[in-house]
């Protein structure tokens, strides 16, 4: 339904054009009845007008001049006049500004309601072509942003083969990349809200300044694609970090990196583009946050992980998980930390292939360790920690902690439950112990891997396995030496050693005494009734 605002300083004349027309019909509404140009304009100020009936001579401003008002104010607005005078001046500064009709007075009701029928169609016709631009504009959009995407998600190597076939308007292109961090766990709430935001930020900032671009999210990054001459592209990465440091909210939780791609020509580069800006991205852990990481030239090779991650280290490393030792982790982590820093070049890069190959070894030994480990959860938290890191310090703190509270939580699981199979060991260990037993066997025995069951035997007994065993067969023995006149090569060999000469060199050192010197002094003999 179209708004209807009818303009005339006579209120009979007011009303008999409301009488006239023919509001059901042709699908209209009456908005309001103005009595001038002033009051005309406030109606406009508050309601929404598609048609306007004016006279042209009324007591104050007259109805050209509200025309030209109009149209520059809303230049969408049909009008049309409804005059006494049959002027040509009237008429042709009329016809200047593009009125729909001239209509005379006495108003002839046909005349009238067939002008505002062919304004209604006209009217539809807009509508209808608007509508059919905005999802032409929508689908395009849309086709951009797919494409875009393919090829973001897309591995390096594919990306060659990929196309844009719906880029920009420019001549030149640049690829934008721009990622969020937060400023410290205490904002990470917050830090999440504004990612959600950067999209809608960031098509706002290039929009107001005329950039013609396509963007899309992917995992933590937006990617941004935008078309122009090369001067504007030159300073597009300093210009969309100004307007998003803008942002209060934003810069208050979050630092802001952007990472631009070398401007180029040719849309089948930017794939490569994209390459660039993600390995800018990366760059951050040297160059800093808060700024524009510009790509220039051939992204190097990796680098070599082997000078920082030696052979030595990454025995170390396995060590430490094997038995638990939790607090050696931080000075492991700090160590290879400062084996990263200690490189001239790509220290960025060296940092995040380390903690790539840091992450690999322990989900390898672990999952052998500990069958029960949730690795997607692991797996996406060591990826947030990619994307959080800001220097490569805070990199590897992290890692460490992920690290620590795995080990932390499967010991203390092992501890809930290691009781029982401590207690099954020693209870074998008493029962067998003319047997030869060894760590790895009553390990097994017991279901629990040699290393940790060492370590899990000493915290519950206070002694080592070994120590234990000699505890047992010394007992043993000594009861054996108080009641029994057997040899003491006999007596060795019961409690599990087959050299005596041995045996009784444990047993000097175990109980103080030689077993014979034992033996005279606690031997006793039950005599019978």
């Amino acid at each position: 339904m179209y708004q209807v605002l009818i303009v005339d300083d006579e209120k009979k004349v007011r009303q008999l054009i409301r009488i006239l027309i023919d509001w059901e019909r042709l699908g209209l509404h009456c908005v309001g009845l103005a009595e001038s140009a002033e009051q005309a304009l406030s109606i406009l100020n508050t309601q929404t007008v598609d048609i306007i009936l004016t006279d042209i001579r009324m007591s104050s401003t007259n109805g050209l001049s509200l025309i030209q008002n109009v149209q520059k104010m809303y230049p969408g607005i049909r009008c049309v006049i409804i005059s006494g005078y049959r002027e040509f001046d009237y008429a042709h500064a009329a016809m200047q500004m593009h009125v729909q009709s001239y209509l005379l007075k006495p108003i002839n009701e046909q005349e009238l309601n067939q002008v505002l029928k062919q304004i209604c169609k006209e009217l539809d016709s807009r509508a209808t072509q608007r509508m059919q631009n905005t999802v032409l504009l929508e689908q395009e959009s849309l086709l951009r942003r797919n494409e875009l995407h393919t090829l973001v998600s897309a591995s390096t190597s594919e990306r060659k083969m990929l196309a844009i076939h719906y880029p920009p308007v420019g001549t030149c292109y640049r690829m934008l990349c721009v990622h969020l961090y937060p400023r410290g766990e205490h904002c990470l709430s917050e830090y999440t809200v504004q990612k959600g935001k950067l999209s809608l930020l960031v098509r706002s900032a290039l929009q107001s300044n005329g950039i013609d671009h396509t963007s899309v999210q992917y995992e933590s990054s937006l990617y941004v694609l935008i078309g122009g001459d090369s001067f504007v592209l030159e300073e597009s990465g300093k210009q969309l970090l100004r307007e998003l440091r803008a942002c209060r909210t934003l810069v208050t939780v979050c630092h802001v990196v952007v990472s631009a791609s070398t401007t180029y020509q040719d849309i089948a580069m930017t794939g490569d583009a994209i390459t660039q800006t993600e390995y800018g991205i990366r760059q951050r852990l040297q160059c800093g946050v808060d700024q524009v990481i510009y790509m220039q030239g051939v992204i190097p090779n990796a680098p070599d992980v082997g000078t920082v991650l030696t052979a030595e280290r990454r025995k170390t490393f396995l060590r430490l998980l094997e038995g638990i030792q939790i607090e050696q982790m931080a000075d492991w982590f700090f160590g290879t930390y400062q084996a990263v820093r200690s490189q001239a070049e790509n220290i960025s890069e060296l940092a995040f292939v380390t903690a790539d190959q840091i992450f690999s070894l322990f989900r390898d030994f672990w999952s052998t360790l500990d069958a029960q480990s949730d690795w997607q959860r692991l797996t996406e938290q060591y990826a947030a920690i990619v994307d959080i890191s800001i220097t490569a310090r805070e990199l590897f703190d992290h890692m460490e902690n992920l690290v620590r509270d795995e080990m932390h939580g499967y010991y203390q699981k092992k501890m809930e439950t290691g009781k029982k199979p401590i207690h099954l060991a020693k209870q074998y260990i008493c029962e067998n112990y003319a047997d030869k037993l060894t760590l790895e066997d009553v390990a097994t025995l017991v279901g629990m891997n040699a290393t940790y069951f060492s370590v899990l035997f000493k915290r519950e007994t206070g002694i080592s396995f070994l120590d234990y065993v000699v505890q047992v067969r010394m007992n043993a023995a000594r009861e054996l030496l108080k009641t029994s006149d057997d040899r003491i090569g006999d007596i060795a060999y019961r409690v599990g050693y087959t050299d005596p000469r041995y045996f009784s060199r444990i047993f000097l050192k175990t109980v103080g005494l030689k077993p014979t010197e034992y033996r005279r002094l606690h031997y006793r003999i039950e005599v019978s009734p």
